[in-house]
């Protein structure tokens, strides 16, 4: 039994920018009403501001009774902070709610509660003109000379919100029927994605504002030398469409100027002086960082950690994908790490940085060094090394890769020596690096025009006569991934017919979880070779537009799905392993993992030793680790 809740909230605080926790902890914070379904009542229940606690719900909390919400962080957030502090409620605790959204989202279904609702056609659906009025309400009427807000608050906009809210209960009960439970091991894992996003991440309030005034110094004259330089025609580094119709006026077949356009062209020979220093200024001016930098400020608590920064089941396969200053997106610093810890001492110290570069590259190159340790502790952080190719090649059951990266072999090197049918002693380091990008990008059928393009972006010029080479020297040399990706497209064809017309299929994972597909049918479709044949397709969402739409499914696809969940579940595993053993995980980012201890408390050595502990069920996968520690996170 559980009492399912909803709040309905206003505040003069952007929730998009900052978060729940500092929303729900903002003064002018607070309830229009929550509404709940509780065994108790046969109708969905509304309390608001002036009401009492209802008694049973208050001995219903007492007692350790279940709560369910869909996005329950944000409804346990705003019970504790506001509600337990303004209105005397009891406190829950993270164990006591239970998360429908958490739920949905580990079936592969939309995060949006409407959504969600309408790709599974229950019978309680959102009401979308409510919708309307509760995102006009949560925000102020106006802001008076005083400073003071003005709120939405005649009875008959309350009355339409408070039924709104009553209609969400009633939706996300409905939607909750169809949903699967979620297995102990999956709700003690989003259990501990809540503390995660409880600790929170402390950033250098003080060094972003130096970076940030630095950053946007360097861009005003960045845009300056490009408008100059481009005679007006191009006003700023960020105006994409202005300088791609410049770079065309040069006779360059160009239809944007995204990084790895830009990369290709500056890599041209006998590119004019003055089209190269303009694809400079677009490189150095074109970063996002001061973004980033406003995001860390915006999403920072009065105790300077961010919180709330990752999101459970983010990903289809059940990576965790960001929020808020979004870290997983942080890019990879250009400077090693003796010159960015210079860099800061300077910065500290009112120094001037200008010998090190554009102050944009700069503020680039640090976000990284934004997060830092509280006082009387130290960051350790720790990413798997090259996991999705380890576990691809356990899965697919390619035991001499296996072996190698059991042993610790160079696996790029043999690959460019099966490339280049030269020594593997004898491998340059060009050669060694297609090697690389072959061994991590054509795990997944990926064919020669794709990896060649791949190559381009890395400033690597492959034809695509050499990239399909390159590719079936990869499929002859690991010929048991290559038959994998045949095996599991038949079988999950062969599933989808024997299931018939079902809402969804589940495909296991050697962890024992299970990714779930919806709408599975059987198509025909043709071959590159003209042939018919079956293909199976479902409905998902698209992780681009957002929007739910069919999908076809091949045997790479599945693979990818299938290796990219199982990475996440042995890093899962080790996340509740290094909890119990003292290190807090503080932030995942990709397959990294970073932890907050107290200074003079275990080693790194121990966090690497404990994260790459094979659990029973992957025995023989040969994972590794590699990892850093400080006051300040690093790549």
């Amino acid at each position: 039994m559980v009492v399912s809740v909803d709040f309905e909230t206003r505040s003069a605080v952007d929730l998009r920018k900052t978060g729940v926790y500092k929303y729900a902890a903002d003064p002018s914070t607070d309830i229009w009403c929550m509404a709940y379904k509780a065994p108790w009542s046969d109708d969905v229940l509304v309390w608001q501001p002036g009401d009492a606690i209802d008694p049973y719900l208050e001995d219903w909390i007492l007692a350790g009774g279940l709560l369910s919400a869909w996005n329950s962080q944000f409804e346990r957030i705003i019970w504790n902070e506001i509600m337990v502090g303004r209105y005397q409620w009891p406190a829950t605790k993270i164990k006591q709610w239970r998360c429908t959204m958490a739920q949905a989202s580990a079936m592969g279904l939309p995060r949006a509660l409407g959504q969600a609702a309408a790709v599974l056609g229950v019978e309680e659906q959102k009401d979308k003109t409510g919708a309307a009025l509760m995102l006009r309400m949560a925000r102020p009427r106006k802001v008076n000379a005083d400073g003071s807000y003005t709120w939405w608050n005649t009875k008959d906009k309350i009355d339409t919100l408070v039924a709104y809210c009553r209609q969400d209960v009633r939706t996300e009960l409905s939607v909750a029927e169809t949903l699967n439970a979620m297995p102990d091991s999956e709700r003690r894992l989003y259990q501990l994605d809540q503390r995660i996003n409880d600790r929170g991440v402390k950033v250098d309030i003080d060094l972003i504002d130096r970076v940030s005034k630095l950053a946007n110094s360097a861009s005003e004259n960045i845009d300056a030398e490009m408008k100059r330089l481009t005679n007006g025609q191009v006003k700023a580094a960020t105006n994409a469409m202005d300088l791609t119709v410049w770079l065309r006026g040069y006779e360059l077949n160009v239809n944007s100027v995204d990084k790895q356009t830009v990369t290709r062209l500056r890599a041209m020979d006998g590119l004019h002086p003055i089209i190269k220093q303009v694809l400079k200024l677009r490189q150095d001016g074109a970063k996002s960082s001061t973004a980033k930098y406003d995001a860390m400020v915006n999403a920072a608590n009065a105790d300077d950690r961010m919180r709330g920064l990752l999101m459970y089941h983010g990903a289809a396969t059940g990576r965790w994908s960001g929020r808020l200053v979004q870290p997983q997106n942080f890019p990879r610093p250009q400077k090693k790490q003796d010159e960015l810890d210079e860099i800061i001492a300077k910065l500290k110290a009112d120094q001037d940085v200008s010998e090190h570069g554009a102050g944009t590259v700069l503020a680039s190159d640090l976000l990284r060094s934004m997060l830092i340790a509280d006082d009387g502790h130290r960051l350790m952080f720790a990413d798997y090394s090259a996991i999705e190719a380890r576990v691809l090649a356990w899965v697919a059951g390619q035991n001499d890769l296996v072996e190698t990266f059991r042993k610790g072999g160079d696996v790029y090197k043999e690959m460019a020596s099966a490339i280049y049918n030269t020594p593997s002693e004898q491998v340059t380091d060009n050669q060694r690096q297609i090697g690389k990008m072959a061994t991590l990008g054509c795990g997944y059928g990926m064919g020669g025009k794709r990896f060649a393009e791949q190559c381009a972006t890395m400033g690597i010029k492959v034809d695509e006569d050499e990239a399909k080479r390159i590719v079936s020297v990869y499929r002859e040399k690991n010929n048991r991934i290559a038959q994998y990706w045949r095996d599991v497209e038949q079988d999950f064809v062969d599933m989808v017919k024997e299931a018939g017309r079902v809402r969804s299929v589940e495909l296991p994972l050697p962890s024992g979880r299970s990714l779930t597909y919806h709408n599975p049918r059987i198509i025909q479709r043709e071959t590159p070779w003209g042939a018919m044949r079956d293909t199976a397709q479902v409905d998902t969402l698209n992780s681009v537009t957002r929007q739910w739409t069919s999908q076809i499914i091949w045997g790479g696809l599945l693979t990818e799905n299938v290796v990219q969940a199982t990475a996440r579940d042995l890093m899962a595993t080790a996340m509740m392993a290094l909890e119990i053993k003292g290190y807090p995980v503080i932030l995942s980012v990709h397959d990294e993992i970073i932890c907050e201890v107290p200074d003079g408390f275990g080693s790194l050595d121990e966090m690497i030793d404990i994260m790459t502990r094979v659990p029973a069920w992957a025995e023989g996968c040969p994972i590794n680790a590699e990892g850093k520690e400080g006051k300040r996170y690093r790549k």
